[in-house]
């Protein structure tokens, strides 16, 4: 049921000012869910994926009895450590096909040199350093634990 009751103007710009109330609050909780549901869906659309750029390059995996390892044309990249997922520059490339197996550039490194391998699971994902296994100089004061880098 609405009710319609006159307000008084209180200042000399106003002509009335007519408030319609529904008594049982139904109206205004329609608009309260509302507004929940319009502020979710803008929260979720900015939380959304990455864009895939337009020039990925093709990494491929392989393995042998001590690690896993990514090729790309004569370079093997090896890992190296755990990195924040911070230190991840731009998106480069896929590693088997997979659009959420991606490689990164590491920082302002070359990529020839260094990647960051970074599985997008959704799931506790953490970026993997990786150092072509030629490269013999470590930045940052970085260092491996893994028995292939010493």
């Amino acid at each position: 049921m609405l009710e319609i009751k006159y307000v008084e103007p209180k200042n000399i710009y106003c002509k009335s000012l007519l408030t319609i109330r529904r008594k049982s609050g139904l109206l205004t909780m329609k608009k309260y869910f509302f507004n929940i549901i319009i502020m979710a869906m803008l929260v979720l659309s900015a939380c959304g994926t990455e864009k895939e750029p337009d020039n990925l390059q093709t990494y491929t995996s392989g393995t042998n009895d001590d690690y896993a390892y990514i090729t790309i044309d004569d370079k093997v990249f090896v890992p190296f450590v755990a990195v924040d997922n911070a230190d991840r520059g731009n998106w480069i490339g896929i590693v088997d096909g997979d659009e959420n197996n991606r490689i990164y550039e590491y920082k302002d490194y070359s990529s020839n040199e260094w990647i960051i391998s970074f599985y997008n699971s959704g799931e506790m994902d953490g970026s993997m350093l990786m150092r072509e296994q030629s490269v013999n100089k470590y930045p940052d004061n970085l260092t491996s634990e893994y028995d292939w880098n010493n």
